[in-house]
């Protein structure tokens, strides 16, 4: 499958189900709202309460940033732990809650009610809202350079919203981006990694301030500057188009904007939300083989204890297929604890669970290592056919569709791999590995500038912590692009 590392912050997820019935902690229920699946051990009514929360924030911001867009059909999975002593026992000071958006699959880690009061709660109310920005607005701006990325998501994080979640006001001063700022020339320049000369904390007050400064005093140029970004144009020429500014006069702008500018707010109306949906309580076999699948995924987090963890796994891993043998993720996880085993504890979760499209992937990963080791025909055509069983089971899972577009853009059936491509991108906007295996498709298509305009989306996207080999793989994939279409276009021109 085309994909990136996981960021290092996922590490922090193994604590969403550490302490489950087994052990003696409060059940864990699962609770389905429009936008989200909350698990939880927080009580029912408590639950209930912060689903809607977040449901209620994610409106609030596309309220104030995106009121006229049609929204997205994303969805979310939030772990929250009910309070700060077992979240303590489980991290240390460590986190202070997380969004990751890393995998395919984008989750949110807090303990508590949201509406808990205190400099905790709005820390970690700031990190929530400022990464739900980044999150939602993949979905509206198809070129977003770093700058205008945390910009936005600096400016909406200061979103409060009224306990009955009608209204919300934005724009207040932003604590967290106080302080000098770079200058507009290096703004400008800020791409996926951080520059080792200039303070990144320069780098997101300067992002502020220049979105903050659009918003009250070019409203009608910054969303000419969006509205071409949206229709893929690059930012260099979309700002230049819209402003028509060099960066020593947006300078001068800044600084007088920031010495003797007005902060101005805007209140907006909020639409009224759905109540949450369903509500099941979980299975200790599903709080084990959970548990054991984020202690696998926080494995590079402590090298030091690389043994200790596996061991954990295994124990959680065995709990649950003891209770349940046909335990997709139990067997998942088994899998990656026994590598050698893969395709017949593939074979056993399709046999135990063929509805599900997780147990399809999971045959199809493991029927891809063999055909790269044998070049076995049969379970080539037989790993195909596990991905599109995946697909068809699951037409909102933008793993299976991802992952069947790579394996028609390795074919070079590119035709056959651009609905699936399409799919992902609509359903992943945010991802790396979506974008470049789209733009993979759109060139073998030989359309150049999408291509050219995808994989630097791809770039663009990658998450803080992608090693220098992934990010360079994605660059030198530009690169042959950019080259490959400017040949194109200068023997067209001779011709």
């Amino acid at each position: 499958m085309n994909s990136v590392p996981n960021s290092a912050a996922i590490a922090a997820l193994i604590a969403a189900v550490c302490i489950g019935p087994a052990e003696g902690g409060q059940s864990w229920i699962e609770i389905h709202s429009a936008h989200y699946t909350l698990q939880t051990d927080l009580s029912a009514d408590d639950a209930r309460e912060t689903a809607l929360y977040l449901e209620r924030t994610r409106a609030a911001l596309l309220a104030a940033a995106w009121p006229h867009a049609r929204p997205p059909e994303d969805s979310i999975t939030a772990y929250v732990l009910r309070d700060d002593v077992e979240f303590g026992h489980l991290f240390g000071q460590r986190f202070a809650g997380l969004f990751v958006r890393s995998t395919l699959t984008p989750f949110v880690l807090f303990y508590g009610k949201p509406s808990n009061a205190g400099w905790f709660a709005r820390q970690m109310a700031a990190t929530l809202k400022h990464e739900l920005t980044h999150h939602l607005s993949a979905y509206f701006l198809l070129r977003q350079p770093r700058w205008l990325a945390e910009g936005i998501a600096s400016y909406l994080e200061t979103i409060e919203i009224s306990d009955d979640g009608s209204r919300a006001v934005v724009g207040y001063s932003n604590p967290r981006r106080a302080g000098p700022v770079a200058r507009a020339q290096d703004i400008f320049a800020w791409t996926g990694r951080d520059p080792e000369d200039i303070d990144p904390a320069r780098l997101y007050a300067g992002s502020w301030l220049l979105v903050h400064w659009m918003m009250n005093r070019k409203i009608e140029q910054f969303t000419e500057f969006q509205r071409r970004l949206d229709k893929g144009e690059e930012a260099t020429s979309a700002w230049k188009m819209a402003f028509g500014m060099t960066p020593d006069r947006l300078n001068e702008e800044l600084i007088l904007y920031a010495q003797h500018g007005s902060y101005q707010t805007l209140t907006v109306r909020v639409p009224a939300v759905e109540s949450p949906t369903s509500q099941r309580r979980l299975s200790d076999a599903e709080a084990h083989a959970l548990r054991a699948r984020l202690v696998l995924w926080t494995l590079g987090q402590f090298r030091d204890e690389s043994l200790e963890r596996r061991q954990l796994a295994r124990r959680e891993v065995d709990e649950a297929l003891r209770q349940d043998p046909g335990n997709v993720v139990a067997l998942i996880c088994t899998s990656e604890l026994q590598p050698a085993s893969s395709e017949s504890l593939a074979r056993r979760a399709v046999a135990a669970h063929p509805e599900s499209a997780e147990a399809w992937l999971m045959l199809a990963e493991a029927l891809r290592s063999a055909v790269k080791s044998s070049a076995d025909q049969d379970r080539a055509l037989e790993q195909e056919n596990a991905l599109k069983k995946a697909t068809s089971l699951g037409a909102q899972n933008a793993v299976a569709a991802n992952s069947l577009a790579w394996l028609y853009v390795g074919q070079r059936r590119f035709l056959a791999a651009l609905p699936l491509a399409k799919r992902a991108v609509h359903l992943a906007p945010w991802s790396s590995p979506i974008w470049d295996t789209y733009a993979a498709v759109v060139f073998g298509l030989k359309n150049c500038d999408e291509s050219i305009a995808a994989e630097s989306r791809a770039l663009q996207l990658l998450p803080d912590g992608t090693s220098r080999s992934a990010a360079q793989r994605y660059a030198e994939r530009l690169e042959k692009y950019q080259s490959s279409c400017k040949a194109s276009a200068a023997q067209e021109k001779a011709n």
